[in-house]
């Protein structure tokens, strides 16, 4: 088997159409990159990277520590790329991980929003 299995990091997203944002997306120093991008082609391409990703990825974290290859569509790596998957979906199955159906109820379980629904 190739070497990659290893050293391989297999990244399936959800919802790959939504524009990802989290607490970063609003931080000072990631709001700076969003203006940078404005006029800076490496800022802008940052920034789209982190908040318009694929809907799989798959790196060599040996060969490409900060993951900039994305080798999900080489066919060379079909084989490693279907047993990662196959790993992450029984593993999902075991914790009882239905996918965008937990995601959604994840929200409902927030402490945030707990808070923001409590009754006086």
């Amino acid at each position: 088997m190739n070497k990659l299995t290893a050293a391989a990091i297999c990244l399936v997203r959800i919802s790959p159409e939504v524009t990802f944002t989290n607490v970063c997306t609003q931080s000072k120093a990631f709001l700076s990159w969003t203006s940078k991008a404005e006029n800076d082609a490496d800022a802008a391409d940052k920034v789209r990277r982190y908040q318009h990703r694929p809907a799989e990825e798959l790196f060599d974290t040996q060969a490409d520590r900060f993951e900039w290859t994305n080798l999900a569509n080489d066919p060379k790596y079909a084989q490693i790329k279907a047993n990662l998957k196959s790993q992450l979906t029984a593993w999902m199955k075991s914790q009882g991980d239905l996918g965008m159906q937990t995601e959604l109820a994840a929200r409902e379980h927030q402490w945030r929003r707990k808070k923001r629904n409590k009754k006086p």
